[in-house]
């Protein structure tokens, strides 16, 4: 349905039910008439379908606000009403955010949802539908503050706000069946709380100080060499594993939210941005890639989304894949590349499955009575058949280890970096997550937990992290002159490591895998990460560069004890 004519300054009821049945269209438009279009942007009608959703519903904005007045004496408008348009727009430039990797639209969203809680659009709101929406958009908003890193505001506003609203709800309406999952992903909310604060910072006066997400990417792009003839187009992140509760109201884990920021470059924008900045490259940075949030995903959603990316794919475009799973074993299978893989569901969806020890084993059926009711979980082997296009992978899971075999077979560009299968009982990682995700994010952040600093009870002072700061860029640098070297790095991955992206991921892992390497903790092969063919990484231990440059980190920050810079073993 075309927009109808809004340059007309008088009031019609007539042009407000057409402002709202256009909105209402387009809505439906992008959500539910084109899901296989829209969740997989081909030939981008992704952009095409947000467009005229965006401009719809700016228009029936502005008409009620222009005509607020009115609308009540003769629609019955209300201040709900109004809170609804509000959230809609928010909602859409979130989705839009996790489409484009834009954070422009994420700050967007943001400031739409502060303005609805502002105004108070939602309160003194009754019946329980109204209360329910009501607890969905503040889940929302926390999440959308919590990527910004706005943990006060959280702390202090949002979650008093919150916590009301659903002690309100739990008393009002004790037998509906959202008690339960109200509660749910109140634990969540929980989790990514605590799970922001994995070191704790002091200032001179003793004060709490928090990092902002964009402070644990420290090294500067404009430092960066220049763009390489391959770039990182599309992200599909896929998490889910035992521990994690079904809750589909936040549909994020810490791992997920990490691997979010480390694939954007933040952009600084004071006014809303508009569907087409995303494609516009207004300054001497490209465009971001795309992201693909998969949260307790089946396996065949996984592969199907890893198709349509690659099928979407641009000439010289990489596809990043990102799974943290649990471990999920088959009791036969006529191929090692299809025994053990990564399992995204929780124990809930598991119908068929059956946890022990963290993991997945498939059951024993009948041989008179085969189960034919699929096979949970990614494998080796799956992998193969997309790697025809550049791929850049990254296991996160117990069984990481059984990606270690896969090599490109076509002459294709292709990383396979892979996370210890365990991690020393000595450390509590539940309201810290993977330390491969937390290392990826914030090397720093990551070495001061297995270094034991910046504990709860015993922070540290923020002019020692700034020293610290100082001896990991030079960390970096150090690193990144690496890549040049072909003993450490073959050509195939030189040339993943020309985009920023992935480059800057590489250097991490690296960092990541020496400071376990030297760690006394982390001694055994079962601790340590991985890395396929192409990224050497007991030649970059032997070369002893980046075991000087941690030497010299642990000596700063006074925890020598802890490493063995002697002599240390890698096993690929």
């Amino acid at each position: 349905m075309p927009l109808p004519n809004t340059t007309d300054s008088g009031f019609s009821v007539e042009r407000y039910e057409q402002l709202k049945q256009a909105a209402a269209e387009s809505w439906e438009n992008l959500t539910c008439r084109m899901p296989a279009l829209v969740q997989y942007d081909c030939n981008g009608l992704y952009k095409r379908f947000f467009s005229p959703a965006f401009s719809s519903y700016a228009a029936l904005n502005k008409f009620q606000t222009s005509f607020r007045q009115e609308l009540t004496g003769q629609c019955g408008f209300t201040r709900w009403d109004a809170g609804i348009i509000c959230v809609r727009i928010g909602e859409l430039y979130f989705e839009f955010y996790l489409h484009s990797g834009d954070n422009r639209f994420l700050s967007a969203a943001y400031r739409w949802y502060s303005h609805t809680l502002e105004r108070g659009y939602f309160d003194n709101s009754h019946g329980l539908e109204k209360a329910h929406k009501t607890i969905r958009y503040l889940m929302r908003y926390f999440l959308v503050a919590h990527i910004l890193g706005k943990y006060d505001y959280i702390r202090e506003k949002l979650m008093p706000i919150l916590n009301s609203e659903i002690q309100g709800f739990q008393s009002s309406y004790p037998e509906s069946d959202l008690v339960d999952s109200h509660r749910a992903s109140m634990v969540e909310l929980d989790y990514l709380t605590k799970s922001a604060k994995v070191v704790f910072l002091v200032d001179a006066s003793n004060q709490q100080i928090h990092l902002r997400p964009d402070a644990r990417l420290l090294v500067n792009w404009a430092n960066q060499p220049g763009e390489s003839e391959l770039t990182l187009q599309d992200g599909i992140i896929a998490c889910g594993y035992q521990e994690l509760l079904a809750s589909r109201q936040n549909n994020i884990t810490i791992e997920a939210l990490r691997i979010l920021q480390v694939l954007e470059h933040r952009v600084i924008a004071e006014s809303s941005p508009k569907p087409s900045d995303a494609y516009i490259d207004g300054s001497n940075l490209r465009r971001q890639p795309h992201k693909y949030m998969l949260h307790n995903p089946e396996a065949s959603s996984v592969l199907t989304h890893i198709q349509w990316a690659n099928m979407e794919l641009p000439p010289h475009g990489i596809l990043f894949l990102y799974l943290r799973g649990d471990a999920y074993r088959r009791s036969q299978s006529s191929t090692s590349t299809f025994l053990t893989g990564v399992s995204f569901e929780t124990q809930q969806s598991h119908d068929s499955d059956t946890p022990m020890g963290g993991e997945f084993h498939s059951k024993q059926t009948s041989s008179s009575q085969p189960n034919f009711s699929g096979v949970s979980g990614i494998f080796p082997g799956d992998m193969l058949p997309f790697m025809r296009n550049p791929l850049f992978l990254v296991v996160d899971s117990a069984a990481a280890g059984e990606f270690s075999t896969l090599e490109s077979t076509f002459g294709i560009p292709f990383l396979a970096l892979l996370s210890p299968e365990q991690c020393p009982e000595v450390y509590d990682t539940k309201f810290v997550g993977s330390l491969l995700s937390l290392f990826l994010q914030s090397p720093l952040e990551g070495f001061c937990f297995v270094s034991f600093l910046g504990l709860q009870d015993v922070p540290l002072g923020i002019s020692l992290w700034t020293s610290s700061l100082s001896i990991w860029n030079s960390t970096y640098r150090e690193i990144e002159s690496l890549l040049s070297n072909p003993t450490f790095f073959d050509t195939s991955v030189q040339r993943l490591c020309g985009d920023q992206f992935l480059r800057r991921i590489v250097i991490h892992f690296i960092f990541f895998h020496e400071t376990l390497n030297a760690h006394v903790a982390f001694q055994g092969s079962q601790f340590l990460p991985k890395a396929t063919k192409g990224l050497d990484l007991l030649q970059i231990a032997s070369s002893g560069v980046v075991r000087q440059c941690i030497c010299t980190l642990a000596g700063a920050l006074k925890v020598t004890s802890l490493y063995n810079f002697e002599q240390t073993t890698s096993d690929q």
